[in-house]
């Protein structure tokens, strides 16, 4: 499997090193994140991470939901992902992993864009009082 050439999968985005410092700074082991700043950064880690591990298999819908709630998603950043938001598999056949897919464009730019607005609030976080997984939809299967 390939991924894009830059991204933040492959450690060599411009932001990756400030990801990787945020999220181990905002986000514990396990459990709901006490800032919305990290439990976004949890959000969009586990959406990318699915996508890149499982072909989107797992049900995210609250990860998506707690990213729309609290950064707000763009009309087309939903009309590629939230298809797959309760756990619909991509068909191998439409997944290439590669910076033309559409799913992977949207992926890495909402995780940019989260990176960078974690990045400006650092001094000035929010407090969080939401798991993402309160958020959860049923699964579609």
């Amino acid at each position: 499997m390939s991924f894009p050439e830059t991204s933040f999968n492959n450690h060599n985005h411009p932001l990756s090193s400030t990801y990787t410092r945020l999220f181990e700074k905002l986000v514990p082991g396990e459990g709901m994140c006490q800032t919305v700043e990290g439990e976004l950064l949890r959000a969009a880690s586990r959406i990318y991470h699915d996508y890149y591990n499982n072909g989107f298999g797992n049900n995210w819908s609250g990860a998506y939901n707690y990213i729309d709630k609290h950064f707000g998603m763009k009309a087309p950043e939903r009309k590629v992902l939230k298809p797959y938001a309760r756990g619909k598999i991509r068909k191998r056949s439409e997944t290439n992993y590669t910076a033309q897919d559409p799913v992977a464009v949207v992926l890495e730019g909402i995780l940019e864009y989260i990176v960078q607005y974690a990045a400006t609030k650092e001094r000035t976080l929010t407090p969080n009082t939401e798991d993402m997984f309160d958020l959860q939809e049923p699964s579609a299967w």
